[in-house]
């Protein structure tokens, strides 16, 4: 819908490490403006922690290399997309790196908070990519162990229920299953699925 209402002089901006820019060219006879690992904006993290990500920047061959206080690759690539969409348009650069160092994480999306010597990070992950996704930085970031609580809800995707369940408790040091607005299911039903991997 989004690509049959496009002017015809309109362009794609899109994650090349995402998206098939060939056909989207090819859907709205248009151009394409990439981002990502490859593309007109290009970009590699450097270094990443529970407080922060440091990653290079590179724009018509030239690196920047930026910090901000913003976790995980996907978020990064959110960072990348806003920059791609202000270079495309032609706006001032300049602040975007003083922007990106004062950001704050959206509430529920990778919060960190240091609580009487131990690290508390909250994410609201409702699928299993995003899931997986969050652990895995998490155990790139602490040789602590790792405490998950998980819930998943009612009436929604029963398929990642046994994935979010194996994935967890094959890789977190314990586990606790919660209750995550059952709806209209039964919670020891969504329980059953998550376990019955």
């Amino acid at each position: 819908i989004l690509l049959n209402n496009l002017k015809p002089n309109g362009i794609v901006i899109c994650n090349n490490d995402h998206c098939d820019h060939i056909l989207i060219d090819e859907i709205c006879n248009t151009s394409c403006f990439t981002f990502g690992s490859t593309g007109d904006v290009s970009y590699k993290i450097i270094s990443t922690s529970l407080s922060n990500t440091i990653f290079e920047l590179t724009d018509n061959n030239q690196t920047m290399l930026l910090e901000t206080p913003i976790l995980s690759g996907y978020q990064i690539e959110n960072l990348i997309g806003v920059y791609s969409l202000i270079k495309y348009l032609n706006l001032d650069t300049a602040y975007y790196k003083q922007f990106i160092q004062k950001l704050k994480p959206i509430s529920g999306r990778l919060n960190v908070y240091n609580i009487k010597n131990r690290t508390i990070v909250i994410d609201y992950a409702h699928t299993f990519i995003a899931t997986k996704s969050i652990i895995n930085f998490i155990k790139q970031n602490t040789n602590n162990n790792i405490f998950v609580v998980v819930g998943c809800g009612g009436n929604r995707d029963k398929t990642k229920r046994s994935k979010i369940g194996k994935f967890t408790t094959t890789n977190a040091d314990f586990v606790v299953f919660t209750e995550d607005n059952n709806r209209l299911e039964s919670f020891d039903e969504i329980i059953k699925d998550i376990i019955s991997n």
